[in-house]
């Protein structure tokens, strides 16, 4: 009796044993079978060598919730890997408290975080989202460098404090050069090089009468101060300049009451040809037309042809035989 009942005992100990290595059927995943062999769990495989080994699928987890890695033993600790593209993220613990993104080629971090300092390093260019910002900050050190080019000796730097400048400085010659700096404090502009604009003017802001058009040929307002106003007559001496739609240079401040005014360089200009038409090279005056310019005609002075000095907008670039449209001058107020 007491033989039969060990025999009996031992039979259920078998079984439950060989039921613990045996695969779970409830419930049963879209990868596969689950199987637990006693201290692992696999996921698509019987014979699972970690706490928790998938095979032949992801890990997906809903929003909000994350994996949490740990080992007493080892404080560092792979996140993921893809082994075909050979990419590595890790995290490493104690002292080192960093967190990279590695090449496996050659074991080189190309992105870091380090928990420690709070520095982030990365192995290549940062793009930003528009709108968005980089802040460079130290209390030990107001002075920073945003860029820097090795290989073409070029650095970017800021200064703070009483400083308070942008500068992009040249280092080929082994002592800084500054090459173009912007001082916050004055807001001057310093450039040891060519200044390059698309559009081939100079302009102002000028305050206007009224709204102008582009092209518009403008003359001294005689009512207020530092004003100007459409030319109304032949001639007129006091022409100023031409409304530029988009200067190459625009100096002083935006208004609503003001106008880009140019007086140099080369600008679409509203003429009348109706008069005489106008040739390449020919001198242009302020016309009888409201805000046009026309052919200057010289006038004889003891038998010498010359312009009405004070009067000339400019030199005519391209033709118009005749009636009104628009071509371009080179200004040139005399």
């Amino acid at each position: 009796m007491i033989m039969r009942r060990v025999l009996m005992f031992a039979a259920i100990v078998s079984c439950v044993a060989s039921s613990a290595l045996s695969q779970w059927t409830q419930p049963t995943p879209p990868n596969g079978p689950i199987y637990y062999n006693g201290g692992n769990v696999g996921i698509g495989t019987p014979s699972p060598v970690q706490k928790l080994d998938v095979n032949g699928g992801n890990i997906s987890l809903s929003s909000g919730n994350s994996i949490y890695l740990h080992s007493s033993s080892d404080p560092n600790w792979t996140f993921g890997k893809d082994n075909a593209h050979n990419i590595n993220v890790r995290g490493f613990g104690s002292q080192n408290r960093a967190f990279q993104v590695i090449d496996t080629l050659n074991e080189a971090a190309r992105f870091t975080v380090n928990f420690a300092s709070g520095n982030v390093g990365v192995f290549g260019n940062l793009a930003l989202v528009s709108g968005n910002s980089i802040y460079l900050h130290a209390s030990n050190d107001p002075n920073w460098t945003f860029g820097k080019d090795a290989a073409n000796n070029i650095n970017v730097r800021g200064y703070g404090n009483q400083n308070r400048a942008f500068q992009v400085i040249d280092d080929s010659t082994g002592s800084d050069v500054v090459r173009f700096s912007v001082n916050l404090l004055t807001g001057d502009v310093t450039s040891t090089g060519n200044l390059a604009a698309k559009y081939q003017d100079v302009a102002e802001w000028v305050p206007a009468s009224s709204s102008l058009a582009p092209g518009t040929v403008v003359i001294i307002g005689s009512d207020h101060d530092n004003e100007v106003l459409p030319s109304q007559r032949a001639y007129d001496t006091r022409v100023a300049g031409v409304v530029s739609p988009n200067p190459g240079v625009l100096l002083g401040v935006a208004g609503d009451a003001k106008e880009k005014i140019a007086a140099a360089g080369r600008v679409k200009v509203r003429v009348d040809a109706t008069r005489a038409p106008i040739r390449r090279g020919d001198l242009l005056v302020t016309s009888d037309k409201p805000g046009m310019a026309m052919k200057s005609e010289p006038v004889s002075v003891g038998g010498v042809l010359m312009h009405r000095p004070g009067t000339v907008v400019g030199k005519a670039l391209e033709p118009l035989a005749s009636g009104q449209g628009e071509i371009l001058v080179l200004l040139s107020l005399q």
